[in-house]
């Protein structure tokens, strides 16, 4: 929680702007922790090495204790320690405006300059609001203004790869943020969090020696927050993929990854073009299945569609359908006819109807399934 805060002091009746300052504070567990600040536009930073950490939760007249290593500009201040009691909660009316439910609380720093003891008001989300302490410096000073520091941001949307089957390639962003970022890798699509990749917390990660298609993210975090980044597609020549792979291609719309959507609006879906080897924002019109009516004896006619297939594909299934009424669709068991491999990579094949019925009429078409 990094706010930008402008205080005034009382001065011929009036709040004039004396101290600009960022407050770092963030959440974890049962800890709020103050990590220090900027003053005078960053020209004097003040930390509190692993951060100051006030219990998130304290009851009224409650209090605690705390150390830290305090850093002015990058060099070692001292040991610095503290004191909290949690006095009330109030609603406080500062030239700034009407903030309610703040905690109204007496802070004690013992540094190696002397001992500061303040009186202060936090409002959730904004920090302190108002201050009183004993020193002249420090005399009823009052938020005028206040403005949320911005949260990491990626200098440029980080890119995927492109590699031969077996290499490795290494994925790499470049983020800011107010104070120090950190960063945490993960395998599969933005914002999932169940594979973190081990050991990979820096700005850049390499991948391990890849035989089929990848997704990697990562998320930068800073005092201002987390920011996560893109999903980062590694592509692999000549290796197996899985529908989701296919749709995370970065000129698909994050929003039509699904393998229901359609993104190049021509009504098919990415989970078929996946299967039939079609790029999800190109037209599938010229690659759609063909059916075939192939005559047998006793009067039956085999149903059979011919059509290309993605080799790499993998998690899905195909199955032929077959009806005579467009309404009620029945899956039928098929053969495989192998129609030879086409320049793009892709395979011909035919589904053949392989225990055909005699029928006035029949309509067939391809379904294709995620599977485990």
């Amino acid at each position: 929680m990094p706010v930008r805060s402008t205080h005034g002091a009382y001065a011929g009746g009036v709040f004039s702007a004396e101290e600009t300052w960022d407050d770092f504070f963030t959440v974890a567990a049962d800890r709020l922790h103050f990590w220090g600040n900027d003053e005078d536009a960053g020209t004097r930073q003040t930390r509190a090495g692993a951060g100051l950490g006030f219990p998130a939760t304290l009851t009224v007249g409650g209090s605690a204790a705390m150390e830290a290593d305090l850093y002015a500009n990058g060099v070692w201040y001292g040991r610095v320690a503290s004191g909290i009691r949690l006095l009330g909660v109030e609603t406080v009316t500062v030239p700034a405006g009407t903030f309610a439910g703040c905690l109204h609380l007496q802070i004690v720093f013992a540094r190696p300059d002397g001992v500061q003891s303040n009186e202060e008001w936090w409002a959730p989300g904004v920090g302190a609001v108002k201050r009183l302490g004993a020193e002249d410096s420090w005399d009823d000073r009052q938020l005028l203004s206040f403005t949320a520091a911005a949260p990491v941001q990626f200098a440029a949307p980080p890119a995927g790869a492109s590699i031969e089957n077996g290499a490795t390639t290494t994925l790499a962003v470049t983020a800011t943020g107010p104070g120090p970022v950190t960063y945490q890798w993960y395998q599969g699509d933005s914002g999932d969090i169940a594979a973190p990749v081990v050991g990979a917390t820096e700005a850049s990660f390499t991948s391990p020696p890849l035989n089929a298609w990848a997704r990697y993210w990562v998320r930068a975090s800073s005092m201002a927050g987390t920011t996560d980044s893109d999903t980062l597609l590694v592509k692999v020549a000549d290796a197996p993929m899985k529908v989701a792979d296919w749709a995370a291609q970065p000129e698909v719309p994050v929003a039509q990854r699904a393998p229901e959507d359609t993104p190049a609006g021509d009504g098919v879906s990415n989970l078929m073009k996946f299967a039939l080897g079609v790029p999800p924002m190109e037209s599938a019109e010229a690659e759609l299945p063909k059916a075939e009516m192939i005559p047998e004896a006793g009067g039956k006619v085999a149903m059979a569609l011919d059509f290309a297939v993605n080799p790499q594909a993998q998690g899905i299934r195909y199955a032929l359908e077959v009806t005579d009424d467009c309404v009620t669709w029945t899956e039928v068991a098929f053969l495989i006819e192998d129609g030879g491999t086409n320049a793009d990579g892709t395979q011909l094949v035919r589904l053949r109807e392989a225990a055909p019925s005699v029928a006035s009429r029949k309509f067939v078409r391809l379904k294709v399934e995620v599977v485990p």
